[in-house]
């Protein structure tokens, strides 16, 4: 099988060539696998290949939630439900009435959640952001489409909304967004794709984002990939009433 080696990391067959371009460029190595050299490759002859099992044909992707939810009237443990019904403006949503199964889970989840969403210095735009892109790429569409209006409303634009369907190219998009924001984005990507962060995309960080915000970055970006996760594993499909988190 083709296998590129690049910083340690084995790239393996002609079809990851592109994820190897993409951390190239993420280090600013472009100049290591010239665009030439990379094109002469693909014209090389092939050997013999083992023959390819039939894929086996796709389930069908249910919108039914893993498990029921709790009543949206529930009552019970009242301290608790009345401190999420507050957080949220008063009911609960899908994923408060799927937490709602551990009572210690909610507490801390709501306390925790609060405080990146309303208590961070972060820039609303760029923690929007960075929401966005975590959602699409885990393919959190609960989570997406409440936060995408949010964005706007953050200073977003329609054509930066659009932009974050492709992560990857938005992250190099300078057309469409500031040199911090492109370095939030691939931040971002490695944290939720690779969750190791390479030396150069952090280093673009530091030159571009104050430590105190950095560091809320990185934590607004973990905090939703836990989000995330918990409403893909459970099937949360639902579109929210109130910011997901």
């Amino acid at each position: 099988m083709p296998t590129i080696r690049y910083q340690e990391r084995n790239f393996w067959g002609d079809d990851a060539t592109e994820m190897m371009l993409a951390c190239a460029h993420a280090n600013g190595d472009e100049a290591i696998y010239p665009a030439k050299a990379i094109a002469a490759s693909a014209a090389l002859p092939q050997g013999i290949s083992r023959k390819a099992a039939a894929p086996a044909p796709a389930a069908a992707h249910s919108l039914e939630p893993r498990l029921p939810y709790k009543p949206l009237d529930l009552a019970e443990p009242a301290e608790l439900v009345a401190a999420v019904r507050k957080r949220r403006g008063g009911d609960l949503i899908e994923l408060d009435r799927m937490l709602l199964y551990s009572p210690a889970l909610t507490e801390g989840w709501n306390y925790y959640l609060n405080a990146v969403r309303t208590r961070l210095s972060l820039a609303p735009k760029l923690g929007e952001m960075v929401i966005c892109t975590v959602a699409v790429l885990n393919r959190a569409d609960f989570e997406f489409g409440q936060h995408a209006p949010l964005f706007v409303a953050a200073g977003g634009t329609a054509a930066q909304t659009d932009a974050l369907a492709d992560p990857h190219r938005a992250a190099s998009s300078t057309d469409l967004f500031t040199a911090a924001e492109c370095a939030a984005l691939q931040l971002c990507i490695e944290m939720t794709t690779q969750v190791q962060v390479s030396e150069a995309t952090f280093a673009r960080c530091r030159e571009q984002i104050e430590p105190q915000a950095l560091v809320e970055l990185v934590g607004t970006i973990a905090a939703y990939n836990m989000v995330s996760r918990f409403l893909v594993a459970l099937n949360i499909h639902a579109q929210p009433t109130s910011p997901a988190g």
